[in-house]
């Protein structure tokens, strides 16, 4: 099966690859979830909740921005391309 058969037939999900040996990304992951951990003590279940509908939001802003570059930098790459075929 080719690269666009596995496409379109979804067997590529990148959002699925985990990320490996990247100290600074791990180490920010890790610290994240410490400051969430002592917040969930300091916080009342509604100051909780609403920090957890922040955070939601946040993550859906963050994975639109990604989208948005993949698709930019996927469409610029496809051009550089193109234009190299001329």
């Amino acid at each position: 099966m080719n690269i666009l058969e596995k496409l379109y037939y979804g067997d590529i999900n990148p959002k699925q690859w985990k990320i490996k040996n990247d100290q600074p990304y791990t180490r920010a992951r890790n610290r994240s979830n410490q400051l969430y951990e002592e917040l969930k003590h300091m916080l009342t279940e509604n100051e909780l909740h609403t920090l957890d509908h922040m955070l939601e939001t946040r993550d859906i802003m963050s994975v639109r921005s990604n989208m948005h570059a993949f698709s930019k930098g996927f469409k610029m790459g496809m051009s550089f391309i193109l234009e190299a075929m001329e």
